[in-house]
């Protein structure tokens, strides 16, 4: 069966809808994942960058943001890695000031019960915030 990486461009033009041709290629890989046709893979670092993106470059809240992402995390028939991770990941950045990445490090370390080494206090701040 083939597999397909998805890119962060690609899912961009999927959720955003912004170019209707490449959308459509999206949605389309999408639907032969859902027939069980092909396998579409999805990377963390996928989703940490469309977070930057839709936040930083697109100017959506934090809220629009989680929204948009948890509704890919819910479909099952993209793999998604640490989809666990991300969704956990996502409420946080939705309830505090923090960047994304750093929720997912944090998160991340937790998960494997991993020491964390960071200098960075908001970093380190984030164990103090309940889940």
């Amino acid at each position: 069966m083939k597999s397909i990486v998805l890119d962060t461009n690609a899912l961009l033009r999927f959720l955003l809808k912004d170019n209707p041709a490449q959308s459509k290629i999206v949605a389309e890989t999408f639907e032969k994942a859902k027939k069980r046709e092909i396998v579409v893979y999805l990377l963390s670092a996928v989703i940490i960058e469309a977070v930057y993106v839709l936040e930083k470059n697109y100017t959506f809240p934090r809220s629009d943001v989680r929204d948009i992402l948890e509704g890919i995390l819910k479909v099952s028939y993209i793999e998604i890695e640490h989809r666990n991770i991300l969704g956990i990941s996502l409420n946080l950045y939705h309830n505090t000031r923090s960047s994304f990445i750093d929720i997912f490090i944090f998160q991340y370390s937790k998960q494997y019960n991993f020491a964390l080494l960071t200098f960075d206090k908001k970093l380190k701040n984030l164990s103090k915030i309940p889940v």
